[in-house]
């Protein structure tokens, strides 16, 4: 066994490829490690003592990038013979570089199983075959057009989206005569690419295409109207802070940080700013019972300054 990998990506890439190696051992005694809070003492008890009952043992390490002196600790490990060994961060390479000068040259002589989560390009159709293949394991068929939609709705979170996959997989069971269309008309078919659009419209101050596509989409259907507000609120908010930090959009898929940064060369910090107090303001009223999402998306596009 003894197997060294390194893991990086978002959590759900990690979680993913953990429980492959964990699937491939059954039997195997598996201790879970935080690199933030890690008894060193105990770690290293575990991994270079034989199992007791035969068994194979993986020792799983999550956010080395925690880690005091990662080079060192890496180091100290070479000679494990007894375990399986899995570290993973959320870091990129580059960023883990930073925090360990070397620790890239380090990984490749030692020959770490380095299992890095494919950078997605813009509206990349791997990242929408993930999301396919997400639902399809909870027994859901969708297409690429809803996955790609589903990506944007929860900013490329694949963690998020396994979560909603797993909802709709418990309400179809317990509605067995539900029809899968009608459960994923929020999600997909041509009304919900309409609200994308007026989305996609709004955020280039393309406001005559904003009202004919408005106009056209039925409000009291699927909750169109908190949708559209909604989905407004954070595109805008993405592209405030795009203006602020990249840092604050910097875990999104990257087709989402390249629309945002499409969006933001129509609007400035100013404007960016007064939308969101905009927003936040008609948030409160809505809450409140003063108004109605209806009228607080007339007032946004009424207050769009688009010369």
């Amino acid at each position: 066994m003894n197997e060294k990998s390194i893991i990086i990506g978002s959590d759900f890439f990690i979680t993913t490829n953990v429980n492959k190696v964990v699937d491939k051992n059954e039997d195997a005694d598996i201790e879970k490690y935080f690199g933030d809070e890690l008894n060193v003492d105990e770690y290293f008890a575990f991994i270079n003592s034989p199992s007791i009952f035969g068994n194979d043992k993986i020792a799983y390490i999550r956010n080395i990038d925690k880690i005091k002196d990662l080079m060192g600790f890496l180091k100290s490990v070479e000679t494990c013979i007894e375990t399986t060994l899995i570290f993973s961060t959320t870091l990129s390479l580059t960023e883990l570089e930073k925090k360990s000068k070397g620790i890239q040259k380090y990984i490749k002589a030692l020959e770490y199983k380095l299992i890095i989560e494919p950078t997605v390009k813009a509206m990349s159709v791997t990242a929408s075959h993930e999301v396919v293949d997400i639902f399809k394991i909870k027994g859901i068929e969708i297409n690429n057009m809803t996955a790609m939609q589903i990506l944007e709705t929860t900013s490329g979170n694949l963690t998020a989206i396994n979560n909603e996959a797993e909802k709709f997989s418990i309400y179809l069971n317990a509605n067995p005569n539900e029809k899968l269309s009608d459960v994923l008309s929020n999600l997909s078919g041509k009304k919900t690419e309409s609200i994308y659009a007026l989305i996609d419209a709004f955020a280039e101050k393309k406001m005559d295409n904003v009202i004919k596509i408005f106009k056209n989409i039925p409000l009291n259907e699927n909750s169109n109207d908190y949708r559209i507000y909604y989905g407004l609120a954070k595109r805008m908010s993405n592209i405030y802070f795009a203006y602020i930090s990249n840092k604050l959009i910097e875990e999104y898929q990257d087709f989402v940080k390249q629309k945002v940064a499409g969006n933001k060369r129509f609007w400035t910090k100013n404007e960016a700013i007064k939308m969101m107090d905009k927003f936040a303001l008609h948030d409160l009223n809505i809450k409140t019972g003063k108004i109605k999402f209806y009228e607080a998306l007339v007032d946004i596009f009424a207050s769009v300054n688009t010369k």
